[in-house]
């Protein structure tokens, strides 16, 4: 059965087991393009792609995984570009790994754990301060101690996802589960204020099951498959109950080979531990700093194991990330990201000599389209080269339970990709 990330021993072993094989068989029936998919590789293609579109230098906007990209190839090439715009920025040291640090996953690295832990507290704060009118976890308690008390129960027992219609059961939601939802509504700006809606509906669903809680527990259920647009006729159906839970969980029934192809690049540029156990005591190690979200993005990597993955490319680039580039490298950092913390982009700005930092104080994955200033400076740099003002900040459109006019920007969601690809089939929502 899939799991998001390993919660008792037995899952731990069975994740340990297949992450073991799929490094060895990447490493050797992978053999040779496991060993050509590091950062410095894509990094070339990109200058052979710039010199066949006849550019003499390259125009470049990165997002998340991206920004490694971008800090490789202005690393590299520090001549070849014009403008060169990173945002979701990863530290790249703590990318790389360096022989000080390999022992730690690069996934604990990189700090996206703590970075979603840190969201979801500043969420909770905010809901507190709206009011149970605007927010109605408020209404259950302190916001902080009713997604406790969530927590606790579903590391306790799943809670149950019942038909809303007939009252049958449809499935469960696992804390692993519910911990990816969260994290996914976090990705966008409008995704942070639907955590309400999640956390209130999952408190209802652990209520027991009485005639008196009934209506909570049916309507907590009918709002979290509204919330996913899972049609009613879905839900209704107990032959197709496992479509219904794939929309709320992020699941799909096709194959997707996004973390095989995350792994190729992160196993070939990332130092790491040799043993897979290691990640055992990398994850206690973030549960306690960012209980759910540490362990959460902990589990992307044990396939990076070295006694597991053996295949190494051999033009791999590891530092250093201090090239004075001849242009200047514009580096967005946004401070409520729950994938690419804030402290990455500071990481970026201070390697990069000849960088200019661009804050905003917004909600989702990367900053640009989240508010016409971040956006606006963003496309200004990049079509004239101009960077901000130092010290520059931007505020997003869409903040959690405040009434906003929306921008422009703000209105045409962007789907971007993760930095780090959770586990197969649990990639977060990007709304």
């Amino acid at each position: 059965m899939f799991v998001a990330f390993p919660t008792t021993e037995e899952e731990t072993s069975a994740y340990l087991t297949s992450a073991d094989a799929l490094g060895r068989a990447c490493s050797t029936t992978g053999a040779p393009l496991s060993a050509s998919m590091s950062t410095a590789e894509v990094a070339r293609d990109l200058d052979v792609l710039r010199r066949a579109a006849g550019d003499e230098r390259l125009s470049y906007l990165g997002f998340s995984y991206g920004s490694v990209l971008g800090q490789v190839y202005a690393n590299l090439f520090p001549d070849r570009f014009r403008a060169l715009a990173i945002d979701g920025v990863v530290d790249p040291w703590a990318w790389a790994g360096t022989r000080r640090t390999e022992g730690t996953p690069v996934t604990d690295r990189i700090g996206s754990g703590a970075a979603g832990w840190r969201a979801m507290q500043e969420v909770l704060d905010r809901c507190e301060a709206a009011g149970p009118d605007v927010c109605r976890t408020a209404g259950l308690g302190a916001p902080r101690a009713v997604w406790a008390q969530v927590t606790d129960g579903l590391r306790a027992a799943p809670a149950p996802l019942i038909d809303p219609e007939s009252g049958t059961l449809l499935g469960v939601l696992t804390w692993p589960d519910v911990l990816s939802v969260v994290l996914g509504e976090l990705y966008s700006p409008v995704g942070a204020a639907r955590v309400d809606v999640v956390v209130w509906a999952v408190h209802q669903l652990q209520l027991p099951d009485t005639p008196e809680n009934a209506p909570s527990r049916a309507q907590a259920s009918r709002e979290l498959l509204a919330l996913f647009d899972v049609p009613p006729e879905v839900a209704a159906e107990a032959e197709r109950r496992f479509l219904a839970l794939s929309a709320v969980f992020g699941r799909d029934t096709s194959y997707e080979n996004g973390f095989e192809s995350f792994s190729g690049v992160v196993c070939a540029d990332a130092r790491g531990p040799r043993r897979g156990e290691a990640w055992i005591g990398a994850a206690q190690a973030s549960e306690a700093v960012a209980p759910g979200f540490g362990p959460r993005w902990t589990w992307g990597s044990p396939q990076c194991a070295t006694r597991s993955w053996t295949a190494q490319d051999e033009d791999v680039y590891r530092g250093p990330f201090d090239a004075r580039t001849v242009a200047p490298v514009l580096v967005v950092g946004n401070l409520w990201d729950p994938a690419t913390p804030y402290e990455g982009a500071l990481a970026a700005a201070r390697e990069l000599p000849n960088s200019r930092l661009l804050s905003s104080d917004s909600w989702g994955h990367v900053a640009f389209g989240t508010s016409a200033c971040a956006t606006d400076t963003v496309g200004r740099y990049l079509l004239t080269g101009e960077v901000p003002a130092e010290g520059t900040t931007c505020v997003g459109d869409a903040q959690p339970f405040v009434e906003q006019p929306q921008s422009r920007t703000a209105q045409t969601p962007r789907m971007l990709p993760p930095v780090v690809p959770p586990v197969p089939g649990a990639t977060p929502r990007a709304s």
